[in-house]
């Protein structure tokens, strides 16, 4: 689409955005001071050197899309004849803009009527510059004796933080090419600092889709450790253990590498979304291992066979179930990771987490379950904790 529009005669700025994730820029660096034209020349730095970053486009800042406009301001010839920079620019506006010389009734609506220069002499900087300024006392002068005028690009508004200005550099990534943390790293931690220090008083700081996903990054921190102290009561009550619990939550860490592996085998990027289902993959996961630690207390509580038997005609006897459940979620969800809609991109990345995560875990609960259960006994027996006739039942309480 960028290439079949060509050049747009008058644009300043074209920009073209689908995202279906975060909001906000993947790069979009804040800079903050008081000096603005240090802000601009830092930013111009900070332009130049993203322009050197490969899947980069879209480079742009705060400044960028102002409209064209007149700087006018008061030469010490003017201040010398007693003329305020107020003053200047009242006659100015006034002979551009108008004066309002009265107000007309028509029924219920006020007209204001104004008196300006005709259009003509309205329609170049020539005509600023030829007009004259009453000087008080003084008579009239010509506008380039007290004034000057210079055209400038303004902006379309002003942002601060902390009572400091602030402008903002952001940049498109085309993440097929390039991660946008990459290039975020990068900037923050050899980039930036160059710039900044050839310009003292200017700040730093991530924003846009970078500070969005950091900020969602701490809270999904607290609520992954919320949610495995959950799993943890949940298994712990039932099953009247405290080591057991553990023992069936052992597979959610390979869970999660299976969900990363996921995202490789496909060519996806980890993002939050990705995190998100691997939160969900936790409380997923420990379903397996809890159908075989279950049948395995069963046939020991029964106590008809030694504990090495129980074990492993328990991995037999659930294999299939195992197998099964963890295969038809991954079909399930095998739908949504082949779409190509734009709608489906932002679940994808939990339905990829959550499908390999489940696949690849499921195949390691097969074997690491039945091995932790020999582990623990191992480990009782080294502490001297199984004692008695009956190991069997001293090893259904670990």
């Amino acid at each position: 689409m960028r290439e079949s529009l060509g050049e747009l005669s008058g644009v300043q700025s074209l920009i073209f955005n689908a995202n279906a994730g975060p909001s906000g820029s993947p790069v979009d660096i804040e800079l903050a001071g008081r000096n603005l034209e240090k802000l601009r020349a830092a930013a111009a730095e900070l332009k130049t050197a993203l322009r050197a970053y490969e899947g980069v486009f879209d480079i742009r800042d705060s400044f960028d899309a102002g409209a064209s406009e007149l700087d006018i301001r008061l030469t010490p010839e003017g201040d010398a004849l007693g003329l305020g920079q107020v003053e200047l620019a009242t006659q100015v506006r006034q002979a551009f803009f108008g004066a309002e010389i009265q107000r007309v009734q028509r029924g219920r609506n006020e007209v204001r009527v104004y008196v300006r220069f005709p259009a003509e002499e309205r329609a170049t900087l020539e005509s600023l510059r030829s007009m004259w300024i009453d000087v008080p006392g003084r008579g009239k002068v010509p506008f380039e004796v007290v004034g000057e005028a210079r055209e400038r690009t303004g902006v379309s508004a002003i942002k601060r933080f902390n009572r400091q200005r602030v402008v903002n550099v952001e940049a498109d990534v085309d993440k097929s090419r390039v991660e946008p943390g990459v290039v975020n790293r990068e900037i923050l931690e050899k980039v930036l600092p160059q710039i900044l220090s050839r310009y003292p008083g200017v700040s730093s700081r991530l924003s846009g889709e970078a500070e969005e996903e950091a900020e969602t990054t701490d809270s999904l921190g607290l609520g992954a450790v919320a949610i495995l102290i959950m799993i943890y009561a949940a298994l712990a009550i039932p099953l009247r253990s405290y080591g057991q619990p553990l023992l069936i939550m052992s597979v959610i860490p390979f869970g999660i590498t299976g969900a990363i592996l996921g995202h490789f085998i496909l060519g996806n990027s980890v993002s939050i979304l990705s995190a998100i289902g691997m939160i969900g993959l936790s409380g997923i996961v420990v379903n397996d291992s809890l159908v075989l630690v279950d049948h395995i207390n069963e046939r020991l509580r029964n106590g008809a066979e030694h504990w090495r038997q129980a074990v492993i005609e328990g991995g037999v006897r659930r294999f299939r179930p195992v197998l099964l459940t963890s295969i038809t979620t991954f079909m399930g969800l095998l739908p949504i990771q082949l779409e190509a809609s734009i709608q489906a991109q932002f679940v994808k990345p939990m339905a990829i987490s959550i499908a390999f995560g489940v696949l690849f875990a499921t195949a390691v609960t097969l074997f690491l379950v039945p091995v932790l259960y020999y582990v623990g006994r191992d480990i009782r027996q080294l502490l001297g904790r199984t004692t008695g006739p009956e190991p069997e039942k001293a090893m259904a309480q670990l």
